[in-house]
C-alpha cells in the first residue's frame, strides 16, 4: 500500500515539475535543482 502511495506522490511531483517548466526559464530551473534537497 505504501509503495502505491509513494508512486502516486511521485506522479504528482512529476506533473508539478512539468507545470513549473511551462512558466520558469531553464536557468531558474537549474538553480532550483541545485538548491533542491531531493537530488537523487
Amino acid at each position: 500500500m505504501a509503495f502505491c502511495m509513494n508512486l502516486s506522490i511521485q506522479d504528482e511531483f512529476h506533473l508539478f515539475a512539468e507545470e513549473l517548466q511551462r512558466y520558469l526559464s531553464p536557468h531558474i530551473l537549474q538553480q532550483l535543482a541545485q538548491n533542491s534537497p531531493y537530488q537523487g
